[in-house]
C-alpha cells in the first residue's frame, strides 16, 4: 500500500482541490538519513465538487491502496480559509476512521505542490521535516506555537471560536555548493473562525503571544537599554490572567513569570537595569498584540474563555458572536516577574577587556 503523510487542500472555482505527499518509509526505520538516491517522495493532485468525491478522484490514479494513519500534517490554502470551507475539510477527515488527532495544521498562500515536494536540509528524511515534527525546532525557539488538529476542533468549538493557525512561507536562505534550496519557514498566525479569516498577524505583531503560552520552552527577546541593543534568552515562562468586574465590561490584569538568560552584551551591565528593561518589552509586546487584535476583532489571548469559564452568568450577559467586546481599555495591568537571571556560563562582565 501507499502511505499518505502530508495533505494539502485548495478551493478554486467551485471545486476542492485536494494535494497529496506519499512517502516512501523504506529507510525511515534504518537511518535519519535516507538514501540520497532513493525517491522519498511523491506528490498527486485531484479535484472534486465534494471532499470526499477528490478524495475518490485521487484513488483513480493509484497503483497500490492508499493508507491514512499515518497522516501526520495538512496545509490549508488562504482561499479555502477566507471562503470558510476548511470546516468542511475538518469535518470529513475528523469522519474518517484511520485518520488521528495529532496531525498538524498549517496555512500558507503558496503554490500548496510545491510545499510539499521541499525536502529538508542536509537530505534529511521527511519524517523530521518542519511540518512533520515543529515541537523539534520549538523547544529551542518557542516563536510560533504549533497547533495540531484536537486543538483545532476545541478552539473553534470554545469561546470565542478563534484559532490561531501557523503560516508557512518558501523561502531560500539555505545554499549548498550547487544551487539555493527552498525550505519552509514560519511566517505569521492566521486567526481563524468556523466562518473564514479574521486577520493574519506577521512575526512582530504576534510577540506578545508567546509569552502568554504556558507551552513556552524558550524565546529570544531583542531590547534596548539605553544605547544598547541587548538580546536575553527567556524560558520557564508561566502566564496568569485574572480579572475583576467593571460595569458591564471586565479589566484584565496578566501576570507572566519567567527567567531571563542574558549572554548578547559586549560591556558590563547592572543587573537591576537589565531587569526593568526586559520587563518592559516584554510588557510592550504584550500589549501591542493586543492592541493589534482589538483592531481587527480577534481575541489575542482568549480572554473571552476566562470569562466564560470563570463568570458564565456575566458572559451570558455581555457576550456577542461568542466572545465578549474587547477594547483598549480591556486590559488594565500587565506584570512581568523576573524570578532569575543569569549571564549564562558568567557573570555580568565582560569575556574580552577593552
Amino acid at each position: 500500500m501507499y502511505y499518505i503523510y502530508g495533505l494539502g487542500v485548495d478551493y478554486i472555482d467551485g471545486e476542492y482541490v485536494v494535494t497529496a505527499q506519499i512517502i516512501d518509509f523504506l529507510n525511515v526505520a534504518k537511518s535519519e538519513q535516507p538514501n540520497p538516491s532513493a525517491q522519498q517522495v511523491a506528490v498527486g493532485t485531484a479535484k472534486g465538487k465534494t471532499v470526499y468525491e477528490a478524495f475518490f478522484n485521487l484513488y483513480h490514479f493509484l497503483d497500490m491502496k492508499l493508507f491514512w494513519g499515518h497522516l501526520t500534517y495538512v496545509i490549508f490554502s488562504n482561499n479555502i480559509v477566507e471562503q470558510g470551507r476548511g470546516n468542511t475539510v475538518v469535518n470529513s477527515l475528523n469522519r474518517y476512521r484511520e485518520t488521528r488527532y495529532q496531525i498538524w495544521i498549517y496555512m500558507t498562500d503558496e503554490k500548496i505542490a510545491d510545499v510539499l515536494q521541499v525536502s529538508p536540509v542536509l537530505n534529511k528524511s521527511m519524517t523530521a521535516s518542519k511540518l512533520a515534527d515543529p515541537m523539534n525546532s520549538f523547544k529551542q525557539e518557542s516563536y510560533y506555537d504549533p497547533l495540531n488538529f484536537r486543538e483545532l476542533i476545541i478552539d473553534l468549538n470554545d469561546p470565542s471560536h478563534e484559532v490561531f493557525v501557523p503560516v508557512i512561507k518558501l523561502k531560500k536562505d539555505w545554499k549548498t555548493k550547487d544551487e539555493s534550496e527552498d525550505h519552509i519557514e514560519f511566517d505569521g498566525m492566521a486567526a481563524a473562525y468556523s466562518g473564514g479569516l479574521k486577520a493574519v498577524l506577521t512575526k512582530e505583531e504576534m510577540a506578545g503571544l508567546r509569552w502568554l503560552n504556558d507551552r513556552t520552552v524558550r524565546s529570544a527577546l531583542t531590547f534596548d537599554m539605553g544605547d544598547a541593543r541587548l538580546s536575553a534568552v527567556i524560558r520557564g515562562v508561566s502566564a496568569e490572567i485574572t480579572f475583576a468586574e467593571d460595569g458591564s465590561s471586565p479589566q484584565f490584569n496578566i501576570m507572566v513569570r519567567c527567567e531571563a538568560i542574558l549572554s548578547d552584551f559586549d560591556k558590563e551591565v547592572n543587573r537591576l537595569e537589565v531587569i526593568d528593561a526586559i520587563k518592559k518589552a516584554m510588557e510592550d509586546e504584550i500589549r501591542k498584540t493586543y492592541e493589534i487584535g482589538v483592531e481587527r476583532d480577534v481575541d489575542v489571548y482568549q480572554l473571552s474563555e476566562i470569562v466564560y469559564r470563570k463568570k458564565n452568568r456575566l458572559f451570558k450577559e455581555i457576550a456577542q458572536d461568542g466572545k465578549i467586546p474587547l477594547n483598549e481599555n480591556s486590559l488594565k495591568s500587565v506584570t512581568i516577574e523576573i524570578q532569575k537571571l543569569s549571564a549564562a556560563r558568567k557573570e555580568f562582565t565582560q569575556t574580552v577587556g577593552d
